[in-house]
């Protein structure tokens, strides 16, 4: 479940949440109220689906050179990866989230654990973090927030246009030692997303540009006018 985030007026909040390697919502997480601010999306058909929709997905894939330089993997090395798409109900906007883990800390299930069922089972929340932290604690977490120009298939998942910069904002378990055990990531658009530390003073909203009206070439730079507002991800 999402945590409660109370929105100011000029700016909507949405948390990641504190002390564990992840956001909220989740990638696996079941959909939150409407009035906590988020809808899960239907995940984008894959070329082999079959049967009824899907809100999440799970699999083991090969990680790029991007998600394995972050990992301290080798390209290609296998992931378990975790997906999903969620909607902010107060602006429309969609955020992609996804998790990726580094399989050799996911532990097989055996018949005493109940088998396959019981492997499922660990891939809910919270008990998914508590099974690939146990015994690797104290476990720290490294907050990294980039942006770049988005890529045609985060376009088609995020319904943006194109040239629209994306947010990217990372979140890396690490064990005791310093080794990474899972990244969550959050893509988001830019332009209307920003970040903020939880711990800042956000009871007073930063002012708006007031140009001076007799300078023409302030007037001429003032932005338009977000309706909306911006969207907070507290970190």
């Amino acid at each position: 479940m999402a945590p409660s985030c109370e929105p100011s007026p000029t700016a909507t909040r949405s948390c990641l949440a504190p002390g564990r390697a992840t956001t909220s919502p989740t990638p696996n997480s079941s959909p939150p109220p409407a009035n906590e601010g988020w809808i899960q999306l239907a995940a984008p058909h894959a070329d082999d689906d079959e049967g009824p929709q899907v809100y999440s997905r799970s699999e083991f894939s090969a990680a790029n050179r991007d998600i394995a330089n972050t990992l301290g993997l080798r390209t290609g090395h296998t992931v378990f990866r975790r997906s999903s798409r969620w909607r902010h109900t107060a602006t429309g906007l969609i955020i992609g989230i996804s998790s990726y883990t580094v399989p050799e800390i996911i532990p097989a299930p055996t018949a005493t654990q109940g088998g396959a069922e019981a492997f499922v089972h660990a891939f809910a929340q919270p008990s998914f973090y508590e099974t690939i932290t146990n015994g690797r604690g104290p476990t720290t977490w490294e907050t990294i927030v980039t942006a770049r120009m988005l890529y045609a298939d985060e376009r088609n998942l995020m319904a943006l246009s194109v040239g629209s910069p994306i947010l990217i904002i990372r979140r890396i378990l690490a064990d005791k030692d310093g080794r990474p055990l899972e990244m969550t990531e959050v893509k988001a658009d830019a332009e209307r997303f920003e970040t903020v530390y939880a711990r800042e003073n956000l009871t007073s909203v930063p002012k708006g540009f007031d140009p001076d009206v007799h300078d023409p070439e302030q007037l001429q730079d003032k932005p338009d006018p977000e309706p909306a507002g911006r969207i907070l991800f507290l970190l």
